[in-house]
């Protein structure tokens, strides 16, 4: 699964998506680029995080950034200038602005806020006017219903059938710990199904040893 998260990644970072609407009504669904020379009330920006807003290093060339540096060829680093301007340039005639970012840590390009965000914060005289929230789903825990086995003759006729045997250390720590996994594992005899391992487990390694 990593690798082909890996692979679906790569894949997906080198991909591109147009968006078609009408320029004079509605909402304008647009990239960076496309909006040189318009000015909106209201901006919504998304994914302002590190790697996307700018876009920072990419390896989509076959030629060194020294070579690049050295013939005066583009880099990241004017690519990384020219929407900043243009990100700024939105911004300054909007009167609603919306800037959206992923806090979320190991996702898809997310974690990290865009440095132009930072930028924004530290200039006193714009931070004034910014409200941070953080939106995230509500996590409601479900009530657990109490679970309890009535204990009949017949169960009482299987205890002391397992009695007669005698009781494992291991049994009794387990029905200290959870009675009703002692009365599923030790008397209905319902075991876990074992998982394939993709990888060699320690403590099997150590079975495997013995």
């Amino acid at each position: 699964m990593q690798s082909l998260f890996g692979l679906y990644k790569e894949l997906l970072s080198s991909e591109t998506l147009d968006f078609k609407g009408e320029p004079l009504k509605g909402l304008q669904i647009m990239g960076m680029l496309e909006s040189r020379n318009l000015d909106f009330e209201t901006v919504l920006l998304t994914s302002v995080n590190e790697g996307i807003l700018p876009s920072g290093k990419s390896n989509n060339s076959f030629i060194p950034f020294d070579i690049k540096k050295m013939y005066g060829l583009p880099t990241y680093k004017e690519k990384d200038a020219v929407y900043t301007y243009h990100f700024y340039r939105l911004l300054q005639r909007a009167k609603n602005i919306h800037l959206v970012y992923n806090t979320e840590p190991d996702v898809l390009e997310g974690g990290e806020v865009s440095r132009l965000i930072r930028q924004l914060l530290a200039d006193s005289n714009i931070s004034n006017y910014i409200t941070e929230t953080i939106a995230f789903p509500e996590i409601k825990s479900p009530k657990k219903k109490v679970v309890s086995i009535q204990k009949d003759a017949h169960l009482m006729e299987l205890i002391k059938g397992i009695a007669a045997y005698g009781f494992s250390p291991t049994s009794l720590s387990n029905y200290i710990r959870n009675p009703l996994d002692f009365y599923k594992k030790n008397i209905l005899k319902i075991n876990e199904l074992e998982e394939v391992e993709e990888t060699v487990a320690a403590n099997t390694f150590g079975t495997i040893v013995h």
